[in-house]
């Protein structure tokens, strides 16, 4: 699927699959040098001889306190980059039954959403995302949460996949406002 240089963090796309399938999601510490106040997924930096899996169920872990037990691992995506980093990161989906709690990791998550693929697919929640002029891609607006990005970029692809996408104007184009861009 990809070489092991081609790869250098994971992050877990968990589908909480209770009654309304939702996707968890976190909004990382205003403390974290890297991408403060970010909307994203549970994920991180591959530790030496990690797969894909175990990276994105390690960091999980650490991140929002869930099992590695509760996670039924569907697959993974290939590598994508986030922005114009080099980073390549490796979108591993997983789906959960909403058993068990998550707590968020004071040092590095600020809070846990669980948003539902019906919210995610709302045309009126969509619009296509801008940092300081430039295109970027998809993104959702949700609860006054700006998601843009790799994590919307992976959220579009999963609201397709799960059939839930609804026509939605391309053609809105919207600045990222500063505190979802640190």
């Amino acid at each position: 699927m990809y070489a092991d240089e081609e790869w250098r963090a994971a992050v877990l796309v968990l589908v909480d699959c209770a009654a309304d399938p939702s996707v968890v999601l976190t909004r990382r510490a205003l403390t974290l040098r890297s991408q403060p106040g970010q909307i994203s997924f549970p994920g991180g930096m591959r530790e030496a001889g990690e797969s894909a899996v175990q990276t994105a169920l390690r960091e999980a872990n650490e991140e929002i306190a869930l099992d590695p037990a509760w996670v039924e691992i569907v697959g993974e995506l290939e590598p994508a980059r986030a922005g114009t980093r080099t980073l390549a990161i490796v979108p591993v989906l997983g789906r959960w039954d909403g058993v068990g709690e998550v707590m968020p990791s004071d040092s590095e998550v600020a809070e846990i959403y669980r948003v539902p693929l019906s919210v995610l697919a709302d045309p009126a929640r969509r619009f296509m995302a801008l940092r300081d002029g430039v295109q970027i891609g998809p993104a959702f607006i949700v609860d006054g949460l700006v998601i843009w990005g790799f994590t919307a970029r992976v959220l579009d692809w999963v609201v397709r996949d799960y059939g839930a996408e609804q026509p939605w104007d391309h053609s809105d184009w919207r600045e990222v406002p500063a505190e979802f861009r640190r």
